[in-house]
């Protein structure tokens, strides 16, 4: 099913080029079905440099080509984003999205989205930079067991998958976001 899907990036940053690299080098999908995005024109060359899939500035028109759409932008432009996606009509042909977005909850995506969209949320740690991470997905309130799937499918390349609660998902970003960083002390202490 995925590797007939075009997928958007948004946001392709440290975890959006690896989710990239990630789809590639496991066979999932070809580059010609992805194309990502930055925020800004000065990080369009860097960016291109190091991925091989197509890379622009255009969130609109890499949305509305997209049958999913991965959200990897900072939390704090993710609600700003989606509304801007929805009052363009870039998400009226009703995509996937999934989202990695730290703390933004499926109903706050839903809403921002104008409503009606299937949502996943995700928590990926760090080591999926080397495909050894360990990401966590929950569904929104009208996503599929087959929306599931898909995301699992993406994440796989990445490392292992896990299905939650959206009730402990604040508690998973926590320890994804923090854990490394303690036993990073920890092991520093003890050399």
């Amino acid at each position: 099913m995925l590797n007939q899907s075009k997928v958007a990036i948004l946001g392709t940053g440290t975890m959006g080029r690896a989710l990239g690299k990630g789809m590639l080098s496991a066979g999932v999908l070809e580059p010609g079905r992805i194309h990502g995005t930055v925020k800004h024109q000065r990080e369009l060359a860097q960016v291109r440099a190091q991925v091989s899939f197509e890379v622009s500035t255009d969130n609109d028109a890499a949305a509305a080509a997209a049958d999913i759409i991965l959200l990897c932008t900072k939390p704090r432009d993710a609600a700003g984003l989606l509304e801007g996606l929805s009052q363009s009509g870039a998400l009226d042909h009703k995509p996937l999205l999934i989202s990695i977005a730290a703390g933004i909850s499926t109903a706050v995506l839903e809403a921002a989205a104008g409503g009606g969209l299937r949502v996943v949320r995700a928590m990926p740690n760090t080591p999926c930079l080397v495909g050894a991470g360990m990401i966590v997905l929950t569904p929104g309130g009208t996503a599929t067991e087959q929306d599931l799937d898909c995301a699992e499918e993406i994440f796989d390349s990445l490392g292992r998958v896990l299905r939650l609660d959206e009730e402990h998902m604040d508690a998973v970003t926590g320890l994804s976001g923090s854990g490394p960083a303690f036993l990073y002390v920890i092991i520093e202490a003890l050399s």
